[in-house]
């Protein structure tokens, strides 16, 4: 569950950050082999979900996902869905699947408002929907770098705007402006800095640690980079900062705690998740642009301009629709991969040199592209 109109930093890689900014509430039933946590509530709808973690009459654990209705009806998602967290895409919310044909790309979502299970790439949209953000983990040398990529939905373009081995913390303004908190190689400290999504320019706000962001007041928690770190607010709207005492961080943190105490209905200790009415789900996959090759397109699901200004074509579903050859090559590892892509008529290496790894996923860059294919081009497809 999200805490309100308040949001914490994240402190974590990958999904798990996403579940700082939920609170998921515990229900345990009188038997002892069963636990029911709430994961989300469409806001809408009034309806409720909640992960079941279950244990079989031999001892093997089970993961479920259940919903309950406004009106009190219990259903059970189907055994391709097995979690479920956060809400940053409400009414989109993130979750775990197995067995889901075809084979997602990346992520998978569950569209509350449609019953439906989304093959696509989540984003955290601007208050004006005109703009979203993404993090992507990956690793760069050996080392744990996260990407952060901004598009733009009214033409569909991708761009990352940072590489840092930090989980970037990011929050949306009221003016459409996205706060970082990102190293600066010059002052050699974290910097707090206001960035215009459509142009990525940056204007530095302060040389600060970003702790937390009250949306509803306006206020941002922050501790300056010295040795107390002592807390500080900061006024988004008059751009002043106070310091402020423990008590009041305390408060401020306990506004947090407050915002999260919305109640979900309770589950019945004598449901039995495994004699719930099956709720249907419909599958199906959105790209975020088409590749065209002479009269064939080719849904991509994630293509992207890198901090290089190159643009990224991801290798799988290009590969699969044109009957392309992959052949990893011996040795290769997460350091020095390598990669024989083989048209039939054209075959290239394929290596950090011409490509990025990006969430465990291949991409070759447009001169990579350029020596397999001649004539190709990119639809970028806006977001309605």
């Amino acid at each position: 569950m999200k805490l309100g109109n308040i949001r914490l930093r994240p402190a974590v890689y990958g999904v798990l950050a996403t579940t700082l900014a939920w609170t998921m509430i515990a229900s345990t039933t009188a038997a002892a082999d069963a636990a029911f946590y709430h994961a989300y509530t469409n806001p809408e709808t009034k309806e409720a979900y909640y992960n079941a973690y279950l244990t079989t009459d031999d001892g093997k654990s089970e993961r479920k996902v259940l919903s309950r209705t406004e009106d009190g009806n219990w259903y059970v998602l189907p055994d391709t869905v097995s979690e479920l967290w956060g809400e940053e895409m409400s009414p989109y919310v993130r979750v775990m699947t197995q067995g889901l044909t075809p084979q997602p790309f990346g992520e998978v979502y569950l569209d509350t408002a449609g019953d439906r299970l989304v093959g696509k790439t989540g984003y955290q949209n601007s208050p004006s929907g005109k703009f979203g953000t993404r993090k992507v983990m990956h690793f760069e040398g050996g080392s744990k770098q996260v990407a952060l990529f901004v598009k733009n939905n009214q033409n569909g373009v991708i761009r990352q705007v940072s590489d840092s081995g930090e989980w970037p913390v990011t929050y949306w303004l009221p003016d459409g402006s996205l706060l970082m908190e990102r190293y600066s190689e010059t002052a050699k400290q974290n910097e707090i800095v206001r960035m215009n999504p459509d142009t990525q320019e940056t204007h530095r706000l302060l040389l600060a640690s970003l702790l937390g962001y009250d949306e509803q007041r306006g206020e941002l928690l922050l501790a300056y980079n010295e040795s107390t770190r002592k807390t500080h607010l900061y006024d988004v709207r008059t751009r002043k900062v106070r310091s402020v005492t423990d008590q009041e961080v305390q408060a401020f943190y306990d506004r947090v705690q407050g915002s999260a105490a919305t109640k979900a209905p309770e589950v019945p200790d004598e449901l039995e998740a495994n004699q719930l009415p099956v709720k249907t789900l419909e599958y199906v996959q959105e790209g975020e642009a088409n590749l065209t090759v002479n009269d064939m397109k080719i849904a991509l699901p994630f293509v992207f301009f890198g901090l290089n200004r190159e643009l990224y074509v991801p290798l799988r579903p290009v590969s699969e629709s044109l009957k392309w050859k992959v052949e990893r090559s011996a040795g290769s590892d997460m350091k020095t991969y390598r990669y024989t892509v083989s048209t039939g008529t054209q075959s290239i290496q394929v290596d950090r040199s011409n490509s990025k790894i990006m969430g465990d996923r291949l991409y070759l860059n447009v001169h990579a592209l350029n020596r397999l294919i001649s004539d190709w081009g990119i639809e970028w497809i806006p977001v309605k």
